[in-house]
This record gives C-alpha cells, structure tokens and sequence, in this order.
C-alpha cells in the first residue's frame, strides 16, 4: 500500500525538476523532412476526408500493408496536424509513402493550408528510410 502512495509523489517531484515523461508517442517529423505538395483546392468534411484525398490508399489494389495516422494539435494555433503513412506497397522499389498536412477550420469544414510527402524505398542509397526522393 505505501508503493503505490510513493507513485505519485514519484512523478510530482519529476515534473518538477523538469524530467521528460518517458512513454507517449514520438513528436512528428518536421515539415523540411517532406517534398511540398499543393494544398488541396478543396474544403472537407473531415480531417480524414482531407487524409483520403491525398494518401488514396487502397490496401486491396496494395495487397496488404498498413496504414497509420497521427494527429495533433498545432501548439499556439487552432490548426491540426496530421501525419499518416501508408507501408507495404506490392512494388519493387516504393515501400511506402508518409504525407503531414495542416488543416485549419474553414466554416463547417477543414481546409489544409500545407502538405508535404516523402517515400520509404526498398533499395537505393537508403533503403528502409524516410526520404523526399522518389524511389529508384
């Protein structure tokens, strides 16, 4: 019983001194690590609607693969981030794609306001690694 009363005085006192949390997911690549892309022309229903129109990944025409999203909210604006990656692409050099959007609120919808992409190659200079190159 007096562990489990020391738990949260433990994590008080590391707050306090200014220690990092350990677990929580990693931040989010930073916009100069994606090739730029046009902001959609359109305003979407959704944050996912807006993810949709860029990524177009379908995992039946793929064969398998995965596809993963992570949103944040942009610190000191209303404006969200998303960054999502499709990986496992049935094709002999590409094996993946990531894109980061920011969206902002536009009436009743979402408007992305910046985009960027990058690929994950199969062989090359980096095979395995995020890169703004297309694959060859």
């Amino acid at each position: 019983m007096k562990l489990f009363a020391l738990i949260p005085i433990t994590a008080l006192v590391a707050c306090a001194n200014g220690a990092t949390p350990v677990s929580g997911p990693p931040p989010p690549p930073p916009a100069s690590a994606f090739s730029p892309l046009a902001p959609a022309p359109a305003t979407f229903d959704s944050p996912l609607a807006a993810a949709d129109y860029y990524a177009r990944y379908k995992p039946e025409f793929e064969g398998g693969g995965s596809f993963d999203l992570i949103s944040r909210r942009v610190p000191a604006s209303d404006a969200l981030e998303l960054v999502f990656a499709a990986e496992g692409y049935a094709d002999d050099s590409v094996n993946g794609e990531q894109w980061r959007i920011i969206l902002e609120r536009a009436g009743a919808g979402w408007r992305v306001t910046e985009a960027g992409r990058r690929f994950k190659c199969y062989r090359g200079a980096n095979p395995g690694q995020w890169q703004k190159d297309l694959c060859v």
